[in-house]
Protein backbone atom coordinates (compact mmCIF):
# COMPACT_ATOMS: atom_id res chain seq x y z
CA UNK A 1 0.00 0.00 0.00
CA UNK A 2 2.81 2.63 0.74
CA UNK A 3 4.40 1.65 -2.24
CA UNK A 4 1.28 2.15 -4.70
CA UNK A 5 1.10 5.52 -2.87
CA UNK A 6 4.91 6.41 -3.69
CA UNK A 7 4.49 5.77 -7.36
CA UNK A 8 1.05 7.49 -7.63
CA UNK A 9 2.71 10.62 -6.34
CA UNK A 10 5.93 10.48 -8.56
CA UNK A 11 3.45 10.04 -11.30
CA UNK A 12 1.56 13.28 -10.37
CA UNK A 13 4.57 15.06 -10.36
CA UNK A 14 5.80 13.71 -13.40
CA UNK A 15 2.62 14.67 -15.22
CA UNK A 16 2.63 17.82 -13.60
CA UNK A 17 6.34 19.02 -15.05
CA UNK A 18 5.48 17.82 -18.20
CA UNK A 19 2.37 20.18 -18.55
CA UNK A 20 4.53 22.84 -17.06
CA UNK A 21 6.73 22.06 -19.99
CA UNK A 22 4.12 22.41 -22.51
CA UNK A 23 2.82 25.90 -21.09
CA UNK A 24 6.14 27.41 -20.80
CA UNK A 25 7.45 26.79 -24.86
CA UNK A 26 4.80 28.16 -27.51
CA UNK A 27 3.54 25.66 -30.44
CA UNK A 28 5.75 25.92 -33.49
CA UNK A 29 5.61 28.54 -36.03
CA UNK A 30 4.56 31.14 -33.42
CA UNK A 31 6.48 34.19 -32.52
CA UNK A 32 7.65 34.88 -28.72
CA UNK A 33 7.86 38.44 -29.45
CA UNK A 34 5.24 40.43 -27.82
CA UNK A 35 5.65 43.54 -29.24
CA UNK A 36 5.52 42.49 -33.28
CA UNK A 37 4.22 40.15 -35.48
CA UNK A 38 5.85 36.39 -35.98
CA UNK A 39 9.31 37.04 -38.35
CA UNK A 40 8.01 34.07 -40.22
CA UNK A 41 5.14 35.61 -41.30
CA UNK A 42 5.24 37.74 -44.06
CA UNK A 43 3.90 41.80 -43.49
CA UNK A 44 0.85 42.83 -45.13
CA UNK A 45 3.15 46.47 -45.64
CA UNK A 46 5.38 44.16 -48.08
CA UNK A 47 4.85 42.62 -51.48
CA UNK A 48 4.24 39.01 -51.99
CA UNK A 49 7.22 37.08 -52.63
CA UNK A 50 7.77 37.22 -56.96
CA UNK A 51 5.19 40.25 -57.31
CA UNK A 52 6.54 43.57 -58.38
CA UNK A 53 6.14 46.51 -56.03
CA UNK A 54 3.54 48.97 -57.33
CA UNK A 55 4.41 52.11 -55.07
CA UNK A 56 6.00 55.31 -56.86
CA UNK A 57 9.48 55.74 -56.32
CA UNK A 58 9.47 59.16 -54.28
CA UNK A 59 11.03 62.54 -56.00
CA UNK A 60 14.28 63.85 -54.51
CA UNK A 61 14.23 66.99 -53.89
CA UNK A 62 17.29 69.63 -55.04
CA UNK A 63 19.70 70.54 -52.75
CA UNK A 64 19.29 74.60 -52.25
CA UNK A 65 22.13 76.41 -53.26
CA UNK A 66 23.87 77.94 -50.13
CA UNK A 67 23.84 81.44 -49.92
CA UNK A 68 26.88 83.64 -50.15
CA UNK A 69 27.51 85.29 -47.27
CA UNK A 70 27.26 88.79 -46.90
CA UNK A 71 30.08 91.34 -47.77
CA UNK A 72 30.17 93.34 -44.24
CA UNK A 73 33.67 94.33 -44.80
CA UNK A 74 33.82 98.01 -45.08
CA UNK A 75 36.73 100.71 -45.95
CA UNK A 76 38.39 102.60 -42.96
CA UNK A 77 37.87 106.75 -43.92
CA UNK A 78 40.57 108.10 -46.42
CA UNK A 79 43.12 110.68 -45.10
CA UNK A 80 44.43 113.38 -45.26
CA UNK A 81 44.99 112.34 -41.31
CA UNK A 82 45.58 114.19 -38.20
CA UNK A 83 44.35 117.21 -35.92
CA UNK A 84 43.76 120.07 -37.84
CA UNK A 85 43.75 123.54 -35.74
CA UNK A 86 40.79 124.73 -37.64
CA UNK A 87 38.64 122.18 -36.53
CA UNK A 88 38.83 123.63 -32.87
CA UNK A 89 35.76 124.10 -30.74
CA UNK A 90 34.65 127.71 -32.17
CA UNK A 91 30.98 128.57 -32.72
CA UNK A 92 32.42 131.70 -34.84
CA UNK A 93 33.93 128.94 -37.31
CA UNK A 94 31.06 127.93 -38.67
CA UNK A 95 28.76 125.04 -38.84
CA UNK A 96 31.17 123.86 -42.11
CA UNK A 97 34.83 123.67 -40.48
CA UNK A 98 33.80 120.08 -39.39
CA UNK A 99 34.16 118.57 -42.97
CA UNK A 100 37.73 120.56 -42.97
CA UNK A 101 40.17 118.27 -45.07
CA UNK A 102 42.85 117.02 -42.26
CA UNK A 103 40.11 115.76 -39.70
CA UNK A 104 40.19 112.28 -39.54
CA UNK A 105 42.31 109.67 -37.49
CA UNK A 106 44.30 107.33 -38.98
CA UNK A 107 43.97 103.62 -37.88
CA UNK A 108 46.42 102.97 -35.06
CA UNK A 109 46.79 99.03 -34.27
CA UNK A 110 48.83 98.85 -30.88
CA UNK A 111 49.05 95.86 -28.67
CA UNK A 112 47.14 96.26 -25.62
CA UNK A 113 47.98 95.18 -21.55
CA UNK A 114 46.35 91.73 -22.56
CA UNK A 115 48.70 91.24 -25.41
CA UNK A 116 45.74 91.28 -28.08
CA UNK A 117 46.31 93.92 -31.15
CA UNK A 118 43.77 96.34 -31.15
CA UNK A 119 42.57 98.92 -34.31
CA UNK A 120 40.61 102.27 -34.48
CA UNK A 121 39.21 100.17 -37.53
CA UNK A 122 37.67 97.95 -35.07
CA UNK A 123 35.18 100.84 -33.96
CA UNK A 124 34.49 102.10 -37.20
CA UNK A 125 30.82 102.06 -37.51
CA UNK A 126 30.14 100.78 -34.43
CA UNK A 127 26.54 100.33 -33.04
CA UNK A 128 27.79 99.74 -29.67
CA UNK A 129 30.11 102.75 -29.30
CA UNK A 130 29.62 106.12 -30.79
CA UNK A 131 32.44 108.23 -29.03
CA UNK A 132 36.34 107.15 -28.80
CA UNK A 133 38.28 109.10 -26.55
CA UNK A 134 41.67 108.71 -27.40
CA UNK A 135 44.45 109.61 -24.79
CA UNK A 136 47.85 109.37 -25.77
CA UNK A 137 49.62 109.16 -22.15
CA UNK A 138 52.36 109.04 -20.18
CA UNK A 139 53.31 107.24 -16.76
CA UNK A 140 55.24 109.94 -15.43
CA UNK A 141 52.50 112.61 -16.54
CA UNK A 142 50.30 113.94 -13.39
CA UNK A 143 47.28 114.91 -15.34
CA UNK A 144 47.50 111.79 -17.25
CA UNK A 145 47.42 109.79 -13.60
CA UNK A 146 44.09 111.90 -13.03
CA UNK A 147 42.31 110.95 -16.28
CA UNK A 148 42.58 107.67 -15.66
CA UNK A 149 41.41 108.05 -11.75
CA UNK A 150 38.07 110.28 -13.05
CA UNK A 151 37.50 107.63 -16.17
CA UNK A 152 34.87 105.38 -14.84
CA UNK A 153 33.14 108.34 -13.73
CA UNK A 154 33.52 110.78 -16.80
CA UNK A 155 32.20 107.76 -18.93
CA UNK A 156 29.32 107.46 -16.67
CA UNK A 157 28.33 110.98 -16.93
CA UNK A 158 28.60 110.95 -20.86
CA UNK A 159 26.41 107.35 -20.56
CA UNK A 160 23.63 109.09 -18.70
CA UNK A 161 23.35 111.90 -21.39
CA UNK A 162 22.53 109.29 -23.75
CA UNK A 163 26.10 108.83 -25.15
CA UNK A 164 28.12 105.60 -25.51
CA UNK A 165 31.85 106.01 -24.94
CA UNK A 166 34.97 104.06 -25.15
CA UNK A 167 37.71 105.23 -23.63
CA UNK A 168 41.51 104.38 -25.17
CA UNK A 169 44.66 105.33 -23.52
CA UNK A 170 47.86 104.29 -25.45
CA UNK A 171 51.01 104.99 -23.63
CA UNK A 172 53.88 106.84 -25.04
CA UNK A 173 56.30 106.79 -22.14
CA UNK A 174 56.78 104.62 -18.82
CA UNK A 175 57.86 106.31 -15.44
CA UNK A 176 61.40 107.14 -16.50
CA UNK A 177 60.49 108.62 -20.21
CA UNK A 178 61.53 105.24 -21.94
CA UNK A 179 59.87 103.08 -24.23
CA UNK A 180 56.80 101.35 -22.40
CA UNK A 181 56.12 97.81 -22.32
CA UNK A 182 53.03 95.61 -22.09
CA UNK A 183 54.39 95.08 -18.22
CA UNK A 184 53.75 98.84 -18.06
CA UNK A 185 50.42 98.79 -19.72
CA UNK A 186 49.15 96.11 -16.66
CA UNK A 187 50.56 98.01 -14.24
CA UNK A 188 48.67 101.10 -15.63
CA UNK A 189 45.57 99.21 -15.66
CA UNK A 190 45.66 97.87 -12.51
CA UNK A 191 47.00 101.11 -10.90
CA UNK A 192 43.93 102.96 -11.97
CA UNK A 193 41.22 100.12 -12.35
CA UNK A 194 40.75 99.92 -15.91
CA UNK A 195 40.08 97.18 -18.29
CA UNK A 196 43.72 96.10 -19.64
CA UNK A 197 41.30 95.77 -22.99
CA UNK A 198 41.73 99.37 -23.37
CA UNK A 199 45.43 100.37 -22.17
CA UNK A 200 47.63 100.52 -25.48
CA UNK A 201 50.91 100.78 -25.61
CA UNK A 202 53.45 102.22 -28.55
CA UNK A 203 56.36 99.77 -28.02
CA UNK A 204 58.40 101.69 -30.93
CA UNK A 205 57.36 105.31 -30.83
CA UNK A 206 55.69 105.67 -33.67
CA UNK A 207 52.45 107.60 -32.72
CA UNK A 208 54.17 109.73 -30.34
CA UNK A 209 52.88 112.94 -32.58
CA UNK A 210 49.78 111.97 -31.02
CA UNK A 211 50.79 113.90 -28.25
CA UNK A 212 52.12 116.88 -30.11
CA UNK A 213 49.66 119.42 -27.89
CA UNK A 214 51.23 117.47 -24.87
CA UNK A 215 50.64 115.00 -22.21
CA UNK A 216 47.80 113.67 -21.97
CA UNK A 217 46.45 114.41 -25.77
CA UNK A 218 42.85 113.21 -25.35
CA UNK A 219 41.39 113.47 -29.26
CA UNK A 220 37.29 112.90 -29.23
CA UNK A 221 36.40 110.77 -32.13
CA UNK A 222 32.90 109.71 -33.49
CA UNK A 223 33.18 106.07 -34.50
CA UNK A 224 30.34 107.07 -37.51
CA UNK A 225 33.22 108.17 -40.03
CA UNK A 226 36.09 108.21 -37.42
CA UNK A 227 36.20 111.93 -37.79
CA UNK A 228 37.93 113.67 -35.16
CA UNK A 229 35.69 116.43 -33.33
CA UNK A 230 38.15 117.90 -30.29
CA UNK A 231 41.18 117.52 -29.39
CA UNK A 232 42.56 118.66 -25.49
CA UNK A 233 45.66 118.91 -23.90
CA UNK A 234 45.14 117.98 -20.48
CA UNK A 235 42.73 116.64 -18.63
CA UNK A 236 41.42 117.24 -14.56
CA UNK A 237 40.11 114.48 -12.41
CA UNK A 238 37.49 113.46 -9.42
CA UNK A 239 40.16 115.70 -7.10
CA UNK A 240 39.85 118.99 -8.85
CA UNK A 241 37.48 121.43 -7.89
CA UNK A 242 36.10 122.11 -10.86
CA UNK A 243 35.35 118.65 -11.96
CA UNK A 244 31.56 118.71 -12.19
CA UNK A 245 32.00 121.72 -14.21
CA UNK A 246 34.31 119.84 -16.45
CA UNK A 247 31.92 117.02 -16.75
CA UNK A 248 29.29 119.13 -17.84
CA UNK A 249 31.59 120.97 -20.45
CA UNK A 250 31.59 118.01 -21.99
CA UNK A 251 28.02 116.41 -21.96
CA UNK A 252 25.07 118.23 -20.89
CA UNK A 253 22.75 121.46 -21.36
CA UNK A 254 25.35 123.13 -24.04
CA UNK A 255 27.93 121.07 -23.62
CA UNK A 256 30.71 119.87 -26.18
CA UNK A 257 29.18 116.53 -27.45
CA UNK A 258 25.51 118.02 -28.07
CA UNK A 259 27.16 121.14 -30.00
CA UNK A 260 29.39 119.37 -32.64
CA UNK A 261 27.31 116.20 -32.87
CA UNK A 262 24.28 119.24 -34.30
CA UNK A 263 27.02 120.48 -36.79
CA UNK A 264 27.26 119.61 -40.18
CA UNK A 265 29.19 116.88 -41.33
CA UNK A 266 29.64 116.04 -38.23
CA UNK A 267 28.15 112.15 -38.09
CA UNK A 268 27.28 110.18 -41.09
Amino acid sequence: MRFLLVVLILFGCIESKESTLEESFPPSGTSTDEQGPSTNEPSSSEPSSGEPSTSEPEELEEPEEPEEPEDTHVDYPSGPYGWNPSMYWDQSAGSGYWTTDGNTIEDICLPNASGNQVCLKDHYRSTSKDIIFLDFSAMWCGPCNAAAEGEHAFLSHLESNGWKPIWLTVLLEDYSGSTPTQSDAQEWAQTHGLSSDTVLYDPSGEWYIGASGGYPSVHLIHTSNMLIWDMQAGWVGPSDGYWNDWLNFYSGSNGLLEYCAAQQGAID
